[in-house]
């Protein structure tokens, strides 16, 4: 005597989500986003992507633990306040000045961390200057992470943190594929990208 449950469209999007075939993505800037992020995810069991990150470094244990993939913005912030920081400058303004400098080499090892904590990390390039990736691979690179995890950050990662590993994120028979041939490593100043 009980009626089925109303088939929605909402419900059946959802279906994947609660599945774990489809990820759920949480832009989490703070270590307190981050921890709501990995609680819901014991909560509901899904498969949790984390965004956004900044201030992650207290809960890099718990982020591992969690099985979360993390996307890396492709992108290094901008230098020019720490190249225009003077030497004769007052106490107050060099303690600024250290702190500046302190959150850009952040931003610069974040990938670097990532990669020594063993968390999976893919780059993204959503707002990125197609000029500017390049660069920021590089700078990365000059800060620790290695060109190993560098690459697979940018093919294999993100078709497992996705969920597309069935059919992207490496070279293999009934897989889409995009090949570079280049002069050097992908990663090199000099290197060309020929085909």
């Amino acid at each position: 005597g009980l009626k089925r449950p109303e088939i929605t469209p909402t419900y059946s999007a959802m279906q994947e989500v609660v599945t774990g075939q489809v990820p759920v993505m949480f832009s989490a800037s703070s270590e307190l986003e981050i921890r709501r992020a990995i609680s819901l995810q014991k909560e509901k069991g899904f498969k949790l992507v984390l965004t956004g990150m900044e201030d992650y470094e207290n809960v890099i244990d718990e982020i591992k633990a969690s099985g979360a993939g993390v996307l890396v913005k492709l992108e290094i912030p901008d230098d020019k306040a720490i190249k225009a920081q003077k030497e004769d400058a007052s106490d107050e303004v060099k303690v600024l000045n250290a702190r500046v400098k302190e959150a850009y080499e952040s931003a610069l090892a974040q990938a670097s961390k990532l990669e020594a904590a063993g968390i999976p990390f893919a780059f993204s390039t959503v707002g990125v200057k197609s000029g500017d990736i390049m660069k920021a691979l590089q700078k990365m690179i000059s800060n620790g992470l290695s060109e190993k995890a560098a690459l697979a950050a940018l093919t294999t990662n993100p078709a497992a943190i996705l969920g597309l590993s069935n059919v992207a994120g490496s070279i293999a028979k009934g897989k889409m594929a995009n090949l570079i041939l280049s002069t050097d490593s992908l990663f090199s100043e000099d290197s060309q990208i020929k085909h």
